[in-house]
């Protein structure tokens, strides 16, 4: 057994499709079951006196006998196809040189086992042409040339029951071999099956593990947002459009009451590095230098904000033992109401984010400092503007997420042109009415194509 087991898988390389080694042992296998089997036909023909018979199956067994240097190589189908041809020449002429010889019928077999030992297709066509073209060319040929050996009725008799055992015999062999061959094909599949479903159960878990992480982070990073009640009540005609690309963001607003002033407030559009669970952790630790400058610090200038926010956040990535340069981009405002007349100030500071403030249809720019808060090769303080607005004035602070989505027809940027455009359209509307204009904009815009950034925009009027 162990014999037959180093013969099946002679040639065979691990790295071979399961398909290709059954085909392997399969031709290993007939290889040695063809050369037995033209050893029982040496008796005969030496009882018959035959010697070209004789010679001729000493041929076909050496040459039988050498394909095993192709498989030992691992060209098995090589070897497969030049045994077929191999045989059905040995079987066309013993067809037509024996006078009731019935090996001819070994080539119904081997006109279908052409295809289940070489893969091509057309190998396969070739092999059962060739069998089918030798059967008949024995049968039409056999009456008009003299055979070399004449059987008696009882010797023929005799060969036609060996023959066709051997054909039931190869029969059998061939429907063994791929039966078997496909249990173990099964086998492995199911075992392989096992191995995806296990897999797949640890994904699935590790995959709800990090949802649930996720959607905790955003709880996190949602109690750190100021709550729309709060937004409402010190910002009376506002909107916010926020849209993270994903479950939390780098982008946020930032919004906080000044104590002891008459409806003063300072609020605030940031745009962290990153987006995603990195992005939120930034904001987590920018958001946070926001309140220490405000609270702690008692600071209320937004140049000044900024300049301590950036201190604050380069101090806590100095911890790291790697450089980060992580850090935000951001537009600051104090909304500032004189009590004694109402005025309203406006006060801002930016970091790359710039302000826009629409008056009497003409968008005016306040440009934003070119430094983030963050680690930079020239930091400079941070320059606060200071605007006197009048009634109807709005004030817009955003982040780049919406003039850089990709979309439209050609599949490019909306870009900061067409943003202006469709504000200096729409300022006069409601501000709810706006940020509905706003989002559907922008998912008209988008399309099918993903969000590739966050999104925050306030919009406040006076």
């Amino acid at each position: 057994m162990k014999l037959w087991d180093n013969i099946s898988n002679l040639g065979v390389k691990p790295f071979m499709e399961d398909a290709d080694i059954r085909r392997a042992k399969l031709t290993n296998r007939l290889i040695v079951i063809a050369f037995l089997m033209g050893f029982t036909y040496i008796p005969l023909f030496i009882n018959e006196g035959s010697t070209p018979l004789l010679i001729q199956i000493g041929v076909l067994l050496i040459s039988i006998a050498s394909l095993f240097f192709a498989v030992r190589k691992s060209k098995h189908e090589v070897a497969a196809v030049l045994l077929s041809f191999l045989l059905i020449t040995h079987l066309l002429i013993a067809g037509i040189l024996i006078e009731g010889g019935t090996g001819k019928y070994f080539l119904f077999l081997f006109s279908i086992l052409g295809f289940a030992m070489v893969k091509p297709i057309k190998w396969g066509v070739f092999i059962f042409t060739y069998a089918i073209f030798a059967f008949f060319t024995a049968e039409i040929t056999h009456p008009y040339i003299e055979p070399l050996i004449v059987r008696t009725p009882e010797q023929t008799q005799v060969v036609y029951v060996i023959n066709m055992l051997l054909i039931f015999m190869g029969s059998f062999f061939l429907i063994f071999h791929y039966k078997s061959g496909n249990l173990r094909y099964e086998k492995n599949i199911l075992s392989q099956k096992r191995q995806i479903e296990s897999q797949h159960s640890k994904l699935v878990e590790s995959h709800d593990e990090i949802q649930d992480s996720i959607r905790y982070a955003k709880r996190i990073q949602s109690a750190i947002l100021p709550p729309d009640s709060l937004v409402s009540e010190t910002l009376t005609d506002a909107f916010v459009l926020y849209k993270p690309k994903d479950v939390v963001a780098g982008d946020f607003y930032w919004l906080e009451p000044v104590p002891g002033t008459h409806k003063s407030v300072m609020f605030a559009a940031a745009d962290c590095t990153g987006h995603g669970v990195p992005g939120a952790m930034v904001s987590v630790i920018c958001n946070n230098s926001l309140n220490r400058a405000v609270r702690e610090f008692k600071l209320t200038d937004p140049g000044q904000i900024l300049d301590k926010s950036r201190e604050i956040v380069i101090k806590e990535f100095e911890k790291s033992e790697e450089e980060v340069k992580d850090g935000m981009d951001i537009a600051l405002c104090f909304l500032e109401t004189d009590s004694s007349d109402g005025s309203i100030r406006l006060k801002y500071a930016g970091a790359h984010n710039p302000l826009w403030l629409i008056r009497n249809h003409e968008l005016i720019e306040y440009k934003a400092d070119k430094q983030p808060i963050g680690r930079f090769d020239n930091i400079q303080p941070f320059k606060t503007h200071s605007i006197d607005l009048k009634k109807g004035d709005c004030i817009y602070v955003f982040s780049d997420g919406f003039a850089d989505q990709f979309g439209g027809e050609k599949g490019k940027k909306f870009k900061t042109p067409n943003l202006k455009k469709l504000l200096l359209e729409i300022h006069g509307k409601p501000m709810k009415e706006q940020k509905f204009v706003l989002e559907r904009t922008f998912e008209e815009w988008r399309g099918e194509i993903e969000q590739l950034d966050d999104i925050c925009f306030i919009g406040v009027r006076i």
